[in-house]
Parts: structure tokens; C-alpha cells; sequence
């Protein structure tokens, strides 16, 4: 019986089949979320570790380590991704993260404890 990867597969080279009949010489798999975080300069190890934690347990929300294996197996190139910040707490950076997987819709930002709308002249 086919599964899902294998329909996934199947679409995935039907696709390289036509863009190298229209001429297009590369094309992107797009990123693997947490994928490979490693140690690097000045990096925050809580960070680094609450990343390498998501991506080994957090597969029943966000398909990170399938994702990851499909990839591979295309042997394609790959290509570090950095998540940068400045002054910014560890909790808005995994915000941020689980933001850009769509694991939280972007409507759900957090809110300043502070901020008042503006009134008066």
C-alpha cells in the first residue's frame, strides 16, 4: 500500500521532470525547522538546547525529523539557516520559532504587559 511519502515523492520528481523541461536548473526544498543546530560562537546554550529539544520531541506538533529525512534523501545541497536576535528573552525567540513553523498563528502574539492605546491630544 502507497503512503503519504511515497505521493509525496511521486509529486516532488513529476515536479523536477517539468522544471527541467521549462529549463530550470535548481531549485529549493525549502528549510528543515531545527534541523542540525549545532554549537556555534557566541550562540546561547539554553537556546541551542530548548532547539535540540523541540526538534527530537516535538514531532507530535511539528513534523521536524520527517521533514528533515525526506530532505536528505534528495542528497540535495545544504545550506545553514540562522536565527539572529539581539536583547531578545529566549521565550520571544521559541515564540518566534514556533511562529514561523505555524505551530502558533501570528495572531496569537504576545502582548506587552504595558502598552495603553494612545488618547488625547
Amino acid at each position: 500500500a502507497a503512503k503519504p511519502s511515497d505521493l509525496l515523492d511521486y509529486i516532488i520528481l513529476e515536479a523536477i521532470k517539468v522544471f527541467r523541461q521549462e529549463g530550470v536548473e535548481q531549485m529549493s526544498l525549502g528549510i528543515s525547522p531545527l534541523y542540525k543546530v549545532n554549537r556555534e560562537d557566541n550562540d546561547r546554550p539554553s537556546f541551542r538546547y530548548l532547539q535540540q529539544l523541540l526538534f527530537n520531541y516535538g514531532n507530535s506538533l511539528y513534523a521536524f525529523k520527517a521533514l528533515a529525512y525526506h530532505k536528505t534523501r534528495y542528497r540535495a545541497n545544504e545550506h545553514k539557516w540562522y536565527f539572529c536576535s539581539h536583547d531578545i528573552s529566549t521565550v520571544k525567540a521559541i515564540w518566534a520559532i514556533l511562529q514561523g513553523t505555524h505551530l502558533i498563528a501570528p495572531s496569537m502574539r504576545p502582548r506587552a504587559p504595558y502598552t495603553q492605546p494612545l488618547t488625547g491630544p
